[in-house]
């Protein structure tokens, strides 16, 4: 695909290492300079290529996308093989973009990031665009938590720490709706 700048897949997890029944198989996560240059491939040959052989694979019906901008709130160390948690998620009706954007990108970010057993933690917004002429997205943002080991993510999901952190998403967050898996992280450019 012309101007891709970086592609990593994240496969979900053997189901030992999560709680329940994953919500999607992957993610991929695709990066491009701009959104300008991202929208240049539409139409695109190869684009259309990937299009046709995502149908082998892929059911279209249950696919979603979400076109976002990188926060990253601690970087983690490049190249280690990552176990990822990713969460897609919904702001709480009623509570405005700029609102949530503040509370989810200071207030929860500085909850989270300190915490021992995460090695990184990136929040991905949903762009401005998506809201436009009063359109609603399905996810406001994703969030990915990166950890060495599903003992980490064991041990960071019984601390006391994270049921504190757990009230504070239950204020901003609509709970039900978040899609969560736990995930290998597979750079392929």
């Amino acid at each position: 695909l012309p101007h891709l700048s970086r592609y990593v897949q994240n496969h979900v997890l053997p189901a030992s290492y999560a709680q329940a029944e994953p919500p999607f198989d992957g993610i991929a996560e695709v990066w491009f300079e701009s959104i300008d240059v991202m929208r240049e491939n539409a139409g695109h040959p190869a684009l259309e290529r990937i299009r046709a052989d995502e149908a082998n694979f892929i059911d279209a019906s249950s696919m979603g996308d979400l076109i976002a901008e990188e926060r990253v709130v601690k970087a983690p160390e490049p190249g280690r093989p990552w176990v990822k948690l990713m969460a897609l998620v919904k702001r709480q009706s009623g509570l405005n973009l700029d609102e949530f954007r503040s509370r989810y990108g200071e207030t929860l970010a500085g909850m989270v990031a300190p915490l021992p057993e995460v090695a990184g933690y990136i929040q991905s917004y949903c762009r401005i665009g998506a809201y436009r002429d009063g359109r609603e997205p399905d996810f406001d943002a994703l969030a990915s938590l990166f950890l060495d080991d599903p003992a980490a993510l064991t041990a960071l999901v019984g601390s006391e720490a994270m049921a504190s952190i757990r009230e504070y998403e239950a204020g901003i967050f609509q709970m039900e709706s978040i899609r969560a898996a736990v995930v290998r992280e597979v750079p392929i450019v």
